[in-house]
């Protein structure tokens, strides 16, 4: 019985191999599922790195974001709303010379020492003495004093409690005091920025602060970015922060 013709074909076929064109189209579907592969490799790389720069960069922001609200909560402390006088001041003295450089504003109202009523501050003066080196502030008041007053005696700042505007309340003066951005490199020149590498790549950190305008003006809004070389947003977050000495407050 003679074998049919197909039948003799297909096992010649089968005792020749693969093709030319069958053996092309193997590498071709091989390369493919490699090259698939090893994009889904590099992509989840990447989205490893990526992963863990966003939780560094939070965790970057979480920190410096704790020193504020470390801050604000000393503001309750007196030293923050009152400083001591550094000098004599004489009955009808219209400026007094105090200890400390920060937390006076204009438009404060201010008692000095044994004053009995409140008065204005309507001008700001660092100055430094000569015989000593040391820095303080000269204060210029609305009205002259009425009493003399002793070095020591207490000036104590009312305006934060009841501010009326944005830069009298405890918002205003815990933003004129806040820490320096955590960096890995020097930024005292640019204390709201700050620099840190990150699996090998530069990231920069802006805080961004403004006291909310409106009345009480004691909520500081505190937002912070972190950028990539390329300004590019890799993360941001956005908060409020009440100083504790507001809560004190009559």
């Amino acid at each position: 019985m003679k074998t049919p013709v197909i039948v003799r074909a297909l096992k010649k076929s089968r005792t020749q191999g693969f093709t030319l064109v069958e053996v092309a189209v193997s590498m071709l579907v091989f390369a493919i599922f490699i090259g698939t592969a090893m994009q889904g490799l590099v992509l989840s790389t990447t989205f490893k790195v990526s992963a863990k720069q966003l939780t560094e960069a939070n965790n970057w922001i979480q920190q410096d974001l704790e020193d504020v609200k470390a801050l604000a909560s000393d503001v309750n402390q007196v030293p923050h709303t009152s400083a001591l006088l550094y000098a004599d001041a004489l009955v009808g003295d219209t400026t007094v010379k105090v200890t400390q450089l920060a937390g006076f504003r204009l438009g404060d109202s201010i008692i000095i020492g044994t004053e009995s009523n409140n008065n204005e501050i309507t001008a700001l003066q660092t100055l430094t003495d000569p015989a000593t080196n040391t820095d303080y502030l000269e204060v210029t008041l609305r009205d002259p004093l009425t009493s003399a007053q002793t070095a020591d005696a207490t000036a104590f700042v009312l305006a934060r409690c009841r501010s009326d505007m944005d830069t009298g309340g405890f918002a205003a003066y815990l933003e004129d005091t806040l820490p320096t951005v955590t960096s890995e490199t020097d930024n005292s020149s640019t204390p709201t920025t700050g620099r840190k590498t990150i699996l090998g790549q530069e990231f920069v950190l802006q805080r961004t602060t403004s006291v909310r305008p409106a009345k009480p003006y004691q909520i500081l809004e505190v937002t912070y970015k972190v950028t990539d070389e390329n300004q590019k947003p890799l993360a941001q977050v956005s908060s409020e922060v009440v100083p504790n000495a507001f809560f004190a407050c009559p």
